[in-house]
């Protein structure tokens, strides 16, 4: 089942829970307009099963633009600035890690993917912010201990057969 994209929360939402009935994975959003969003599905109590929060918040400064700033204001270089010194945007953080919390609580498993929102919310007052896994030590880390994962390869020399040498290494081990 492709990805839709629907007009409304409440079609996204229908679009889930055929695709829950189906057994068919799908992402379904309401345009594109995620505002107030997960608040909503938290307040309807509707069953989530996977959440992450994608916010740039590894630059706070120049890497979140809050929503409600418009095209020009984004893309010019007073964005920053204007983010920077609204507390009514930039206190957001502690809102959006309770939302996913909620959703945690209620059920779905929710990570943090190495955005740094954590960290955020929690210096902006969410002291439970870290109830949020991150998404390598809960999921990549306990594969790497197995000797499993999505390793990379390089090597230092700049020589396609010292990757030869590796690759073959690999297939040795992974066929024992």
């Amino acid at each position: 089942m492709p990805s839709r994209i629907a007009q409304t929360l409440d079609e996204a939402l229908d679009i889930c829970e055929d695709a829950r009935e189906q057994k068919h994975a799908v992402l379904s959003w309401p345009g594109g307009k995620l505002r107030g969003t997960a608040s909503e599905i938290v307040r309807r109590g509707v069953k989530v099963d996977v959440v992450t929060d994608q916010t740039s918040a590894h630059d706070p400064l120049n890497g979140y633009v809050p929503a409600g700033l418009s095209v020009e204001e984004q893309l010019s270089c007073g964005a920053s600035t204007r983010m920077a010194t609204s507390s009514a945007r930039w206190h957001r953080w502690p809102g959006k890690s309770k939302r996913c919390l909620a959703l945690k609580r209620s059920g779905a498993v929710v990570f943090d993917y190495g955005n740094n929102i954590r960290k955020m919310a929690f210096d902006a007052g969410c002291k439970d912010a870290f109830e949020i896994p991150g998404f390598v030590p809960e999921y990549i880390r306990p594969l790497f201990c197995e000797g499993k994962g999505p390793f990379r390869w390089v090597a230092l020399s700049g020589e396609a057969e010292d990757i030869r040498k590796t690759d073959d290494l690999a297939l040795e081990f992974i066929s024992r």
